[in-house]
């Protein structure tokens, strides 16, 4: 069979091809720290399906009038953001940090 008659049966794989096609050109103007936690997300999406059909859970009772599709789609959106923002938390640093978050009063890590 040449390769052009190949039929996919599974229904996510043309999907998951063209997200992941759509989604590195989208964040080609991205900072790679960016692409990465999108890309660690994406992976978190496929690889923990008891978290997947919880977010799809909670998704379908909050906007069950929206689709399957489109609960999906967010629900894939936000394990890219999670991912993200999980590796911008790990990578950011003491200085850039200080410039980022502004303490009001006390710091709990002062002695007293």
């Amino acid at each position: 069979m040449a390769a052009e008659n190949a039929k996919v049966d599974h229904p996510f794989v043309p999907d998951l091809v063209d997200q992941t096609y759509q989604g590195v050109r989208a964040y080609r103007s991205v900072p790679r720290r960016g692409l990465a936690g999108g890309v660690l997300g994406f992976l978190g999406y496929y690889l923990l399906p008891r978290e997947r059909e919880r977010a799809i859970a909670h998704l379908n009772l909050a906007f069950g009038e929206k689709g399957t599709r489109w609960t999906r789609r967010v629900a894939r959106r936000c394990f890219e953001h999670l991912g993200k923002s999980l590796l911008e938390t790990m990578l950011i640093s003491p200085d850039r940090l200080d410039h980022v978050v502004e303490v009001h009063g006390k710091r709990t890590s002062e002695k007293r």
